[in-house]
């Protein structure tokens, strides 16, 4: 009579029991531990009478007073991006560093440096040319609304005939400067409810 062969039984491996070393778990939260007392200002800004301000405290209390302001710029900033891509309005690093050069040769004219005057508002470089080249597009988007005309430069000048001295008179780019300021007008005045129009239209959902 032929046996059956036995098949060995294999008992299923449980490595949470068979690991389940109590000199392992101390030595495990001993390491946790000092990961996080080195680590603990990435988790803990301060502690007052030995109670902890996490991180995520500070940074919820934030996003309650200031986070409104920063997302709205954040906002306005990808819809002017978005609408001078759909235009084709095209700004380049060449074009800010003109303008970066006109702001340091009117500011050098009036005595001043365009590093100093970044530094006391606490910008760096960077957040200028930000700023230019949004103000560049905002530009380009509204180009068929600036047009200077010589009547505009003339009474510009009329109306601040008392701030100008003779000497600003006569200089060869007079008018040209006053053209600059007034276009700067139109765009201060024109900017805002063009943006403002930008968010109507667009499709902006707020996620908590």
């Amino acid at each position: 009579m032929k046996k059956n062969k036995l098949t060995p039984k294999i008992e299923p491996v449980n490595f949470f029991v068979k690991n389940k070393n109590p000199i392992s778990l101390v030595v495990l939260i001993l390491l946790l531990f000092s990961v996080f007392y080195y680590y603990k200002g990435l988790f803990i800004s301060a502690t007052v009478n030995g109670k902890p301000i996490t991180r995520i405290q500070v940074i919820r209390d934030l996003e309650q007073r200031s986070g409104a302001q920063a997302l709205d710029s954040l906002i306005t900033k990808s819809l002017i991006n978005q609408e001078a891509a759909k235009k084709g309005v095209n700004v380049t690093d060449q074009n800010i560093e003109e303008e970066i050069a006109k702001i340091r040769e009117s500011l050098k004219a009036q005595g001043q440096d365009l590093d100093q005057v970044i530094a006391t508002q606490g910008l760096t470089e960077q957040d200028v040319k930000d700023q230019l080249d949004l103000q560049l597009k905002i530009e380009g988007l509204l180009s068929d609304k600036l047009n200077v005309t010589e009547t505009e430069i003339d009474d510009f000048i009329s109306t601040n005939e008392s701030f100008f001295t003779e000497e600003q008179k006569s200089a060869p780019n007079f008018r040209d400067t006053i053209k600059d300021q007034v276009k700067s007008q139109k765009i201060s005045q024109l900017g805002q409810p063009y943006v403002a129009e930008l968010k109507n239209s667009a499709d902006i959902k707020y996620l908590k």
